[in-house]
C-alpha cells in the first residue's frame, strides 16, 4: 500500500487550444484524507555488486492502475487503484498469494469522490518541488470527481 495526499494526472485542456494537455491534481475531498494506492514491491539483489556490499539490495515498487470511468475517464483512461480504508489490511495480508484471494480484496470496491483541480504545468519540470504546485491555476475550485472501479473476471 502506498499512501499519498494526492496525485497528478494529465488530461485535455479546457480552454487554451495551443496547449494540448493540462495537469490536474486529484486528492481526497477531506483535506485531512489520505489515498491508499494498491501497490506491489520487490527486493532484488544487484548481481553486479558484491554480497558484502550493503547497497546490493534494491527495492522496486509499482502502483496498480485500473480503468478510469466517469469524470476521471474524461481526464485519463487509467487511474491508480485506491483501496478503501476497510480493504487495506486485507491487501497487506501476506497470506493472500493466489489470484482468487487477491481478487476478493479488489472486487466490488466503491470509491469515494475525489476533488480535482487544474494546476500549473510546472509540475512536469524536474527539480520543481514546492507546495504551490497543487494550487489551482484558474477560477476552478475543487470539484467532486467520482472514480468507480468495475470488477473484472480473474
Amino acid at each position: 500500500m502506498i499512501p499519498a495526499a494526492g496525485y497528478y494526472e494529465w488530461g485535455p485542456r479546457e480552454r487554451d487550444a495551443a496547449v494540448r494537455k493540462q495537469p490536474y491534481y486529484l486528492h481526497p475531498v477531506d483535506p485531512n484524507g489520505v489515498l491508499s494506492f494498491a501497490g506491489l514491491y520487490e527486493m532484488w539483489r544487484d548481481p553486479s555488486k558484491d554480497n558484502s556490499d550493503p547497497t546490493r539490495w534494491l527495492w522496486t515498487a509499482v502502483i496498480i492502475t485500473t480503468d478510469a470511468t466517469g469524470p476521471a475517464g474524461d481526464i485519463h483512461d487509467r487511474t491508480p487503484l485506491v483501496l478503501p480504508r476497510d480493504r487495506v489490511d486485507a491487501w497487506l495480508d501476506p497470506s493472500r498469494t493466489t489470484a482468487d484471494r487477491i481478487y476478493e480484496v479488489l472486487n466490488g470496491i466503491v470509491l469515494q469522490p475525489l476533488a480535482v483541480r487544474p494546476v500549473s504545468t510546472r509540475v512536469n519540470r524536474v527539480g520543481t518541488d514546492n507546495p504551490e504546485l497543487i494550487e489551482p491555476v484558474s477560477e476552478h475550485m475543487d470539484e467532486p470527481l467520482q472514480l468507480t472501479l468495475t470488477a473484472r473476471a480473474a
